[in-house]
């Protein structure tokens, strides 16, 4: 392999390494299963992480009806992207792989996996702000800080400043 190249092709795994991680953090961070005594939904057997959200916040009626609207309407377009994400990052793990190194096309392909983060991110934010319209401001407090807890260091235990805040 050229030097030149190698530059390029750990960029590319670091990024590639960012984006898994991110994955994993908005995957692990779905709250587990209660134990059956304790499932909610008469019945039903799947806990639904929205169900946490609502129980937390203690929505009125019709909170949760905007609640459950909100949340079915960004479901359909997170895993579209999710989806394009894993098809973006497969696209370059592919590309270097190859024996001969097409950094145009790495570029390109790179340039796709961070739009595709920031679209899903985007979508979460969107997410978050339509969630906040619909409640109280003590409400939009125990919303943030819910938020803040799913987007905390898994590290560092908040002993940093920017954690801090």
């Amino acid at each position: 392999m050229q030097k030149k190249y190698f530059g390029l092709i750990i960029a590319t795994i670091l990024i590639l390494l960012v984006c898994n991680i991110t994955t994993l953090v908005l995957l692990v961070s779905k709250p587990p299963h209660p134990p059956v005594g304790e499932m909610h939904h008469s019945g039903d057997k799947k806990h639904h992480k929205g169900c946490i959200l609502k129980e937390k916040l203690q929505l009125t009626p019709e909170q949760t009806i905007a609640f459950d609207s909100i949340k079915t309407a960004y479901r359909k377009k997170a895993k579209e992207m999710d989806n394009q994400l894993k098809r973006n990052q497969r696209e370059c793990i592919l590309l270097l792989s190859n024996d001969v190194c097409d950094t145009s096309a790495i570029k390109l392909a790179r340039k796709a996996v961070i739009n595709s983060q920031d679209s899903l991110f985007t979508i979460i934010m969107n997410q978050y702000q339509d969630y906040r319209d619909v409640l109280d401001t003590a409400r939009q407090e125990q919303l943030k800080e819910l938020y803040l807890e799913m987007f905390k260091c898994k590290d560092c235990k908040h002993k940093h400043s920017e954690c801090k805040q």
